[in-house]
């Protein structure tokens, strides 16, 4: 802790370094900057305040405001030197805070009995104990106070109190209503003292009465002479915050600082409540224009807690009609798609979130397309209590869906007509080719005809992979259990009519028990084209190998072919999946393999990446999900 060379406003007597420091950074961490003195003992707390021994020279006004004071301090403990700044005029009033570790009654008693300020265990919660702390600086702010007193030797008395109650304090004193509105007005008080009569024709319910009317939220602490129990509760019922007898006055500075700390709590707890009830404005704002149904169930007494106010937008029907009738939503379910509500309610008593599409019909015949989320809440016995839930109107979204469905069918037509009426002639060229090869000896001329047969023969690839892009967009997912080793061994099988694959080492290796969930044909044509593809990009020189793989990780099942051919430049793997996109200059194929294996793997929900760069081999893998794999 930095000991302040300034006169300070807090003396702390702790020779504990830890509680120094967590109260040092109490005063920090809340902007609290006051000048603070640490000392470690009684008897060197007794000689700082009262100017003996090292501290004889001090300026005799070189004393703190307040004292936090630990009890269990060496040489002079904490009860004796409250009781020796008690016994002392220039420090009677001072305000002293204990916080200790003891938890010893007495100590708490004694001190009590000898007047300390607060009392704080140091055992409580650090909430608490920060509180405490916080507390001090009631003690040393500068306050406004207002002495609403007609009689002069009364306002002085309270004047005195005020001086010698060691609060730091700038008075005003109104002796009539007129004085006292412009006081609240220009002086703007912290806090006001008032007597009850105060002629002509005024008194302290009729001041509390104009302070209401005003922005100010302070205490108003009536002071008077005699208080009969009607009057007391006439002026509480006013809203007067304490009541202080003029013959009382020793209590004035507790009773001031008790009603700044009230009214400061108050303040804070309806400042707190507004902030609150704005917030809750702004939500039901939010919530009330937002264009989704929200919405909440209790499952228990089956009964509608909230609905937004977009449910009429949405259903056709207002808010009141879905609190009439609980199964109003079920209701408008189209009749071909109810049988998706018995499903969803099983999982929804499981404690699953139901995320799905259905039809509705409105009150004027118009049907909608909608998206639900239904989040579900189980008590501790797992048994179904609410349901929380959104609803959103997706029709548009569908409308757009089915005409992209509409084109893609004709696309998909278009392909099959085109590819199916260019097979004819690619078939018939092919077959004129063969026979010129066979009627024809000279060289030259074959040389001609071998490069028109290369162009046959791509032309027929490209003709068979898009009717394999075609068949792929029209074909649904079927799916079944697949021996995933004796697909990738059929696979390999299947390509040994090229002649480069018989110096090729294969490897094949299944790191898990049982099969894959998936479409077989799907998965055998992704498998083909990348086998095929490290089979016609092997090296040409040394041990090639292609090894495929398959594993679980993270509930996933992953396969992996890799091999070590030529590989693919990295600036080439942003397009290795386009259409047509051929990386190597050399190649006869259609550049259409790998895009077919991207679209195939998007419409089983998969995913795949490539790793590789040139002359160092490739690895694809691929990521089934859950939904497709078990």
């Amino acid at each position: 802790m930095e000991i302040s060379k300034q006169v300070p406003e807090i003396l702390l007597v702790e020779d504990n370094d830890d509680d120094a420091e967590i109260i040092a950074s109490i005063f920090l961490k809340n902007k609290i900057n006051h000048s603070i003195r640490r000392i470690k003992t009684g008897e060197e707390a007794m000689d700082y305040l009262f100017q003996k021994g090292a501290f004889v020279d001090n300026d005799k006004n070189d004393i703190p405001r307040i004292v936090l004071l630990d009890i269990n301090l060496p040489k002079l403990n904490g009860i004796d030197v409250l009781r020796r700044i008690r016994a002392q005029q220039r420090t009677e009033h001072m305000p002293v805070f204990i916080f200790t570790s003891s938890s010893s009654d007495y100590n708490a008693f004694e001190s009590y009995r000898l007047g300390v300020t607060s009392y704080i265990r140091k055992q409580t919660s650090f909430e608490k104990f920060e509180e405490a702390v916080l507390e001090t600086d009631l003690y040393l702010k500068n306050y406004k106070v207002l002495i609403v007193e007609d009689n002069a030797s009364d306002a002085a008395i309270i004047f005195d109190e005020l001086k010698s109650s060691n609060l730091r304090c700038s008075c005003e004193i109104v002796k009539n209503k007129d004085e006292y509105k412009k006081a609240l007005d220009s002086f703007k008080p912290d806090i006001i003292f008032c007597d009850y009569d105060l002629p002509p024709k005024f008194d302290a319910i009729q001041a509390v009465r104009i302070l209401k009317e005003t922005e100010l939220k302070i205490p108003f602490v009536l002071i008077t002479g005699k208080l009969n129990e009607d009057l007391a509760s006439a002026c509480l019922t006013e809203g007067m915050d304490d009541y202080l007898m003029k013959g009382q006055l020793k209590r004035f500075p507790v009773t001031f600082v008790n009603n700044l700390r009230r009214k400061k709590i108050e303040n804070e707890k309806n400042r707190a409540i507004e902030e609150l009830k704005m917030s809750e404005k702004e939500l039901k704002t939010l919530f009330e224009s937002i264009g989704e149904v929200f919405f909440s169930v209790d499952m228990v007494n089956r009964k509608l807690i909230q609905i937004s106010s977009a449910c009429e937008k949405v259903y056709g029907y207002p808010k009141e009609a879905f609190f009439k009738d609980i199964e109003l939503w079920q209701k408008c379910f189209h009749p071909d798609d109810k049988h998706i509500l018995s499903g969803e309610f099983e999982r929804l008593l499981k404690g699953e979130v139901v995320v799905g599409e259905n039809r509705i019909i409105r009150p004027n015949k118009e049907v909608r397309w909608l998206q639900r989320k239904v989040i579900p809440t189980l008590d501790e016995n797992g048994k179904l209590i609410r349901v929380d839930g959104i609803a959103s109107d997706i029709t548009e979204r569908k409308h757009s869906e089915l005409k992209l469905k509409e084109k893609n069918d004709d696309l998909n037509t278009y392909i099959y007509k085109t590819s199916h009426d260019l097979r004819g002639p690619t078939s018939s060229s092919q077959g004129l080719i063969n026979l010129i090869k066979n009627k024809f000896k000279d060289e030259e001329f074959l040389g001609y005809i071998e490069m028109l047969e290369k162009c046959n023969i791509k032309m027929t690839s490209i003709l068979d992979s898009l009717n394999v892009i075609n068949k792929i967009s029209g074909k649904p997912i079927n799916k079944e259990e697949i021996d995933i080793k004796a697909l990738v061994n059929d696979v390999i099988s299947s390509l040994n009519h090229i002649p480069m694959s018989k110096d090729i080492d294969f490897k094949v290796e299944v790191d898990f028990k049982g099969n894959i969930t998936s479409d077989k044909d799907l998965i055998s044509s992704v498998l083909q084209n990348l086998i095929h593809n490290a089979i016609i990009y092997r090296k040409n020189k040394g041990d090639s190998f292609i090894k495929i793989q398959v594993y679980r990780e993270n509930g996933s099942k992953i396969i992996e072919v890799s091999d070590n051919g030529v590989g693919i430049p990295v600036e080439f793997h942003a397009k290795i999946f386009d259409m047509f996109y051929r990386a190597n200059e050399n190649s006869n194929g259609s550049g259409l393999g790998l895009y077919i294996v991207k679209n195939i793997l998007e419409k089983l929900g998969g995913e795949i990446e490539l790793k590789s760069e040139a002359g160092k081999g490739c690895v694809f893998r691929i990521t089934l999900p859950l939904a497709a794999s078990v």
